[in-house]
């Protein structure tokens, strides 16, 4: 069954194009995006936020059968209860009161606090309740509700914390307004004074106690309330039964002491489960078993990696079982328990697992701080070079390694040892066999300028605790196991080829070697081997999906049948992905194909369609739902509800803003557009994006995205501005919303303005990234050129980072661009080729030798290639003006790229500017900066390629002096 899906309810009425006005900088903030979304679980509310881009977001609860729509503002983090009877959110201040308390700097603990809300789905009643931290709802329980205040112990009657209604709200601010009066009245008759005497009376108490706050579990059939004081941290369990928590000690009762405290919700009965600690951690919780694990110490070292902490298993029957460092000893010497690892159990619960680390030498305090040598020793041998070490040198001292303990025998094993990089986490099943990646040192080294490892494949026999090595080559990023373990599925990107292991019989076989279609990318264009497709799900034990560039493959893992191809989209074009399961076997995790749909995400790469589609992977049954002009995100939300499917999902256009539609999927044709954003776009001119073919220089068939303005003649001469990065045809039916830009061309503001944007796909050849990109895009230039309608004069080059490479070395080559806007270019690959990734502390050797800039050789190899490809050799040849966007902060590249072709294009008495936003990232962050950039670029791009009046910092500059004393754009200066 086939529909194809009209926009005609996106698009609404037609309006006079005559009349719609360009867009302008003033639009931003308040343009408007979906956010996180989700439906209930019987299907019948969605609930959905509206963010704007500067100011208040909006929370909206919708009834799909009635429609009534209910808003609550500012809301986030949200959730329904299991019986859909509420809907559960925070509150955050208003967006005014933010920005004034960061105007009168104040401190952080005094910032306005966020909120709560609970919205009774029958009635939408809503209960709020003030300076919240956060809220914990049960899974599997629509009864209770957790709520964490930022508030000390409340000894009074807890309705002082709640604000229901809008008397009681201006109750509040009216006794606020009281209480300022007062406080200014005390301060200016001595606050100083009274201060002095509480910090005299503080001396007699222990002022390092750091209190626990207010905590209240509410009953949502009545509101009524348990409160508990001085809680630090807290834990409600899946099924809401249990309420875990640990308390603090009292500045004022020095009888209180630190506990673990379990709540029995059903009995409200409460017990003490360990006091008098110092600190506890990770609180966790298995429903199957009604046990609990945590971590303890008594140790008040300041320096928390060297405190002692214990590990706590507590079975609800008051048999505590603990486990500390001398238990740990006998599996690994010179090991402690990690206070920051991972705690969990397996959902059968019959696993604990736990992260054990490297005991360290104790920070020596004998020398004070001012005589301390720093020091950074870069060594030959070093598995990972000191920037690297230095960037992950928290996380590596907090590092844990996992370990098990199996109730079922009582026993404690080493899971991943030392040397392992990397660990599989099973814990859906009864876990047999675990799997481990790790590298040698030379392999470790040579990373640097390969940009992989070759790693070790090892096997854990949860049983005799032997670790077995299954490949000692393997290269790839392609591995899973399925739930018990007793399968391992792994492409080889070398050999090309998916191999399956059985741990049940030790063997290794290579699987799907019998599908035609190659399973690893094709199009490859980096000297570097191809990566697989994927794969997607285990099933019925003994099954794996594997995808080809299109489809979707079933395949035996142990290599004895045929594999099946279940969708087929190759002949049309059609990539199919899944994006969800219907009816999974949720005792195993794995697909039943008895009764499991498969909801898939499909593309077309001819015509840019996308739709979903569903298929029942037992009778292989294919539905297309929708296949459309438009692009439909990969991400959804489904209801799971008595066999009623409900998919909520995002549509988008080019010309239509992202807006949500549900579609009941046992009803194909049923859908509802939920939301209808944006609607004054309709006031302004917007455009239309259309696919344009073009042979290269190559002589290779290519393609871009033309944009055009909304009311575009082809009779008149057009400015035009080329964007590009990579490749980039398949975001033809992307929405792109005017928003001040982090280092892009905002295309759909310059559109609006009369521009026309060209964005060409660049394919490349090893060696030649600079002439590749000249093939691809010159060539492009000229074709749209030919149509006739672009001014062949006012034509402009806009690119970021990669994008900045290609315009530096394009304006070296050809003078037919009369500007350009370089963002964070490398224009010297032979001194950039060297330096750190700042970023992650990698070396940047891998890039050019093996990744993005598909040199393929090393400097020695092959200079030539890198001085060929480096602009600067060339910079004497450039006629282009140009603006150099290079930051000081850039993370990624080295900001001096951008420094060494402003000097060498000044000193070449070129036209250039170069802009560093200081403390700035290699994409813009803070959105002051954005809306500054956005801005310049208007006015660069407005100058030179529509010949009007320049801004005062492209004719003068800006001075050091003025630095930070003019506003905006310094066009007044």
């Amino acid at each position: 069954m086939k529909y194809i899906f009209s926009l005609f309810f996106l698009l609404g009425p037609i309006f006079a194009i005559a009349q719609k006005k360009p867009l302008n900088h003033a639009v931003y903030d308040s343009w408007e995006s979906l956010g996180d979304r989700k439906i209930c679980h019987n299907g019948q509310f969605v609930a959905y936020k509206i963010n704007v881009q500067e100011g208040d977001d909006n929370l909206i609860i919708q009834n799909l059968t009635t429609n009534y729509l209910y808003k609550i503002p500012r809301g986030y983090d949200f959730n329904f209860t299991e019986n859909d009877q509420f809907l559960v959110c925070k509150i955050k201040p208003l967006y005014a009161d933010i920005r004034s308390a960061k105007i009168k700097k104040t401190k952080s603990t005094d910032m306005p606090k966020d909120s709560i809300a609970i919205l009774n789905l029958k009635n939408f009643e809503i209960t709020k309740f003030a300076e919240v931290i956060s809220y914990q709802l049960p899974k599997k329980n629509s009864n209770v509700l957790a709520i964490y205040f930022d508030k000390k112990n409340n000894k009074k009657n807890n309705e002082s914390i709640q604000l229901d209604s809008v008397k009681t709200i201006e109750n509040i601010k009216h006794s606020i307004d009281s209480l300022k009066n007062v406080l200014t009245e005390i301060y200016e008759k001595g606050i100083k004074v009274l201060k002095k005497n509480e910090t005299k009376n503080d001396n007699k108490i222990n002022n390092k106690i750091e209190e626990g706050k207010l905590l209240v579990l509410i009953h949502l059939q009545d509101f009524s309330k348990d409160s508990f004081q001085l809680v630090n941290k807290y834990l409600l369990n899946k099924k809401g039964n249990f309420l875990i928590m640990e308390t603090s000690k009292s500045k004022t009762d020095t009888n209180i002491k630190t506990q673990i405290l379990v709540y029995d919700i059903h009995n409200s009965s409460k017990k003490n489960i360990l006091s008098d600690f110092n600190d506890a951690e990770n609180l966790t919780f298995n429903d199957s078993k009604n046990m609990f694990a945590f971590l303890a110490t008594k140790d008040t070292n300041s320096i928390q990696l060297e405190r002692n902490y214990k590990l706590y298993i507590s079975r609800m029957d008051n048999n505590l079982q603990t486990m500390d460092n001398n238990d740990i000893s006998q599996i690994k010497n010179n090991f402690q328990i990690a206070y920051s690892g991972n705690l969990f159990f397996n959902e059968l619960g019959n696993k604990l697992f736990f992260e054990i680390k490297p005991k360290y030498m104790p920070m020596d305090t004998s020398l004070p701080e001012f005589e301390r040598v720093k020091l950074d020793i870069w060594h030959y041998n070093d598995k990972k070079i000191q920037p690297v070490q230095l960037k992950n040198m928290e996380a590596d001292l907090k590092k844990g390694y996992l370990t098990v303990l199996n109730f079922d025998n009582n026993r404690l094993f080493f899971l991943q040892d030392t040397t392992y990089d990397r660990i599989l986490k099973l814990t859906k099943g009864n876990e047999l066999y675990y799997y481990a990646l790790s590298t040698s040192l030379p392999n470790q080294i040579s990373s640097q300028w390969l940009g992989y490892t070759i790693q070790q494949i090892s096997v854990l026999d949860a049983n005799t605790n032997i670790h077995s090595v299954i490949n000692n080559n393997f290269k790839g990023s392609i591995i899973e196991a399925n739930n018990n373990g007793t399968y391992l599925v792994y492409y080889d990107e070398i050999k090309k080829k998916y191999f399956s292991y059985n741990a049940k019989i030790k063997t290794t076989k290579i699987i799907a070697a019998d599908i035609p279609e190659k399973l690893y990318d094709e199009e490859n264009d980096v000297p570097d081997d191809a990566n697989g497709h994927g794969i997607q799900k285990f099933y019925l034990d003994h099954y794996i999906l594997i995808y080809d560039k299109f489809d979707l493959w079933q395949v035996d893992l142990n290599g004895l049948e045929s594999s099946k191809l279940l969708t087929f989209g190759r002949p049309k074009h059609t990539r199919y992905r899944v994006i969800d399961f219907v009816e999974v076997d949720y005792t195993t995790h794995e697909i039943d194909s008895s009764n499991t749909i498969l909801i898939f995400n499909t593309f077309n790469e001819l015509n840019k369609n996308s739709g979903i589609s569903t298929m029942n992977i037992g009778t292989k049954k294919m539905d297309i739902l929708i296949d459309s002009a438009v692009y439909i995100s990969s991400r959804m939300e489904r209801n799971n509800f008595q066999n009623m499917y409900k998919l909520l999902f995002s549509v988008e256009s080019y010309q239509n803003t992202p807006n949500l539609f549900l579609m009941d999927i046992s009803k194909i044709k049923s859908k509802t557009q939920i939301t209808n954003l944006n609607l004054q776009q309709k006031e302004y001119n917007w455009g239309t994006s259309e696919i344009f073919k073009w042979t290269s220089y190559t002589n290779k068939k290519t393609e871009g995205i033309l944009y055009k303005p909304m009311n575009f003649d082809p009779l008149k001469k057009y400015p035009m501005i080329v964007y590009f990065y990579d490749r980039s045809s398949e975001s033809l039916n992307n929405y792109i919303a005017p928003a001040p830009t982090p280092s892009r061309l905002n295309i759909s503001f310059f559109v609006s303005r009369g521009y026309i944007v060209f964005v060409p796909d660049i394919w490349y050849t090893i060696g030649q990234p600079g002439n590749s990109a000249y093939n691809y895009i010159l060539s492009g230039t000229k074709a749209v050129i030919k149509l006739g309608f672009i001014d062949s004069t006012k034509i402009g080059l806009q690119g970021q980072s990669w994008g900045g490479y290609q315009i530096a070395y394009l304006i070296t080559k050809t003078k037919l661009f009369a500007c350009a806007w370089a963002g964070a270019p490398v224009v010297n690959m032979t001194s950039a080729y060297g330096g750190i990734r700042w970023g992650t502390g990698l070396n940047r050797q891998f890039q050019y030798e093996k990744t993005q800039s598909r040199i393929g050789a090393s400097l020695w190899e092959n200079p030539k290639a890198y001085i060929e490809n480096s602009p600067l050799f060339s910079l004497p040849k450039v006629e282009t003006p140009i603006v150099i966007m290079s930051n000081d902060a850039d993370d990624a590249v080295p900001w001096y790229q951008g420094i060494e072709m402003f000097t060498a294009l000044r000193r070449l008495h070129k036209k250039v500017w170069l802009l560093n936003y200081n403390n700035e990232a290699h994409n813009l962050i803070e959105r002051k900066n954005r809306k500054d950039i956005s801005i310049r670029e208007q006015q660069f791009f407005d100058y030179f390629l529509k010949n009007e009046k320049p801004a005062k910092w492209i004719i003068d500059g800006l001075p050091a002096t003025l630095k930070g004393r003019t506003l905006g754009t310094e066009v007044n200066y």
